[in-house]
């Protein structure tokens, strides 16, 4: 698929580049930056600068990014070369084997202080741990099922016996444990003294469970769902919209998104094109979708059956004071919506309308790269260019958080 480029909105958006940072006014944010380097050299005085040499121009692409194999022979055409990237990034980022192991002890580590309080009580993960959708960034979710902890037996006093008892095991790293008891989900926070993954404790609230099967059966029935997904998930991870708590889009929304997308796009469902071998157009669209064109303030998602809209206001779920929230209906529980907490939508959709502006110049910018290669002879371009970098990079703290577990997984 060609892109079009309006060659307006490209110079927009590279002014917009040359400050380095793009500003939103969010709730509880103080701003979402998309990094963008400046390539080039300071102009020079026009008298001193040879005749026909262009003017510096700032790059959106970025070069040597950690998830592109430097032996792969790429495409060079620009939607294929995107859709090789995320593929390549979501194995890049799925779980190692070490990665895995070290989860599993954490759980296991806390298991055992919980039963050590409540005999008859089990421990279960769910979210993206149990649905295999998470990013080496992502918290573990674990809820404690215990029949005779009732929900008003447990809002205080049995949270923070927990909290204590961990605390006296040496379990989580002190000044990370957090009580959180006036949420809709009271839960205990910490970080694990061992692994540093970042552990929510629930009690009692068993729809994750039954949301993480939801997940599953998708991703078996349509196979493009979970590339797409992590990407997502890492871009709002990024700029601190992933999380319902403040306001971002947790990963059961972002997961329904995808596949609203994939069940109303009609060159998906028709069979003209299938969805796990054109990856980079469809991130793009979606981009376009959900940044430029969906109406959150009239339409909701329904991804039940074979998918669909309704009217916001006709299902009493349009919120006078916030029209714009996004609404996703619950396919385990019809009159939950799931997204009615995202209040930062507004930043959300900014950021996906600006992902695409910026995808597609970098689009350009590549396919000009590459008619100059060609010009020169060369049809492996060195350093390599990435498409995806333009708006997703991987902070150098995860890296070397990668390489601590798998020093120290003890396999």
């Amino acid at each position: 698929m060609d892109i079009q480029i309006d060659r307006d909105e490209l110079q927009r958006i590279q002014e917009q580049h040359r400050s380095n940072t793009i500003h939103y006014e969010v709730m509880d944010a103080e701003f979402i930056e998309f990094d963008v380097e400046v390539l080039e050299e300071p102009e020079k005085p026009k008298e001193t600068r040879p005749r026909g040499k262009p003017a510096p121009v700032t790059s959106v692409l970025r070069y040597n990014v950690p998830w592109m194999d430097r032996q792969r022979r790429y495409s060079t055409h620009p939607t294929e070369r995107l859709h090789q990237e995320i593929v390549d990034f979501a194995n890049y980022v799925s779980p190692t084997e070490e990665e895995r192991y070290s989860r599993s002890e954490a759980v296991r580590r806390l298991t055992e202080v919980v039963q050590s309080l409540w005999r008859e009580a089990t421990v279960q993960v769910f979210g993206s741990f149990d649905s295999q959708l998470y990013l080496p960034s992502s918290d573990l979710d674990v809820v404690v099922v215990h029949q005779d902890l009732q929900l008003d037996d447990y809002t205080k006093p049995p949270l923070k016996k927990l909290a204590k008892a961990l605390l006296k095991a040496g379990i989580p790293i002190p000044e990370t444990v957090k009580v959180i008891t006036k949420a809709r989900v009271p839960i205990i926070k910490y970080v694990d003294h061992n692994t540093d993954f970042e552990i929510d404790v629930s009690f009692n609230v068993t729809s994750g469970l039954e949301a993480a099967t939801f997940m599953q059966k998708q991703m078996k029935a349509q196979s493009a769902i979970r590339p797409f997904t992590l990407v997502m998930k890492h871009f709002l991870h990024m700029r601190e919209l992933n999380e319902v708590f403040h306001g971002g889009l947790g990963s059961f929304s972002i997961m329904c998104l995808v596949i609203s997308f994939l069940q109303m796009h009609p060159l998906v469902q028709t069979g003209l094109i299938r969805a796990h071998e054109n990856l980079g157009v469809l991130v793009l669209e979606f981009f376009e979708l959900y940044g430029r064109n969906f109406n959150s303030d009239i339409v909701g998602i329904s991804v039940q059956k074979d998918g669909s809209y309704y009217d916001k206001e006709e299902r009493g779920w349009l919120q006078e004071a916030k029209p714009h929230l996004l609404s996703i209906e619950d396919p385990q529980t019809e009159e939950n919506d799931i997204s009615k907490g995202s209040f930062a939508y507004g930043a959300v959709r900014h950021c996906f309308e600006h992902a695409f502006n910026v995808l597609r110049c970098a689009m350009q910018e590549f396919e000009v790269l590459q008619r100059r290669q060609a010009d020169k002879g060369k049809n492996d371009p060195q350093p390599m260019p990435s498409l995806l970098g333009s708006i997703i990079t991987l902070d150098p703290k995860l890296l070397r958080h990668r390489y601590y577990i798998q020093q120290t997984a003890n396999i």
